[in-house]
């Protein structure tokens, strides 16, 4: 059959090819694993129909209907998060935004898909890491244009339409049309 010398090479090969398999097993599993990070995103879409997902200008992923995604970023100027669905466009979407330690919601002057944002951990009645809702408009919580500046953070709130959540570690979730439609 296969001489003494072959079958220990093959054996030998064998036990090669299993531990480099079990290698790149765990570096694969590893890579998979999120960085450490100060910052997770939790998309959710709970619209009527799957949804195209875009940050920034690029289109990161189509969600259906009740999918979730997450996120991981250490860089903390994210977005705008944004979906093209019903008539939306990265000038006249609804857009959640991010800026160091602020979150804002970019409604305009027409709504295509309602959105919540809600900061976790979120310290019990301190003003901070509170939920932005847009459903309808008008939405007073809202900005109609991206914000041009940021003001200085300060040890209390700030005044809305700004958000500000100066945790670590926080995650953000968002929600596209938290009332399961789209506005009308």
């Amino acid at each position: 059959m296969f001489s003494k010398i072959t079958q220990i090479t093959l054996l030998l090969t064998l036990a090669a090819a299993t531990a480099r398999g079990s290698l790149l097993s765990n570096e694969l599993q590893s890579r998979q694993t999120p960085p450490p990070t100060d910052r997770q995103y939790i998309v959710v879409n709970n619209c009527p129909t799957p949804i195209d997902l875009y940050i920034g200008t690029l289109k990161d992923n189509t969600m259906p209907t009740h999918g979730k995604i997450t996120k991981f970023s250490q860089n903390f100027d994210v977005g705008p998060f944004w979906s093209d669905i019903n008539s939306g466009s990265i000038g006249g979407s609804t857009r959640v935004g991010f800026h160091d330690d602020y979150y804002y919601v970019i409604a305009g002057f027409s709504l295509n898909v309602g959105v919540h944002v809600e900061a976790s951990p979120r310290p019990p009645n301190s003003g901070f890491c509170i939920p932005i809702d847009c459903q309808h408009l008008p939405c007073s919580n809202t900005f109609f244009f991206p914000p041009p500046s940021f003001p200085e953070p300060t040890e209390g709130p700030p005044p809305s339409p700004y958000f500000r959540c100066p945790l670590h570690n926080e995650t953000f979730t968002i929600t596209f049309c938290p009332s399961g439609s789209f506005p009308f």
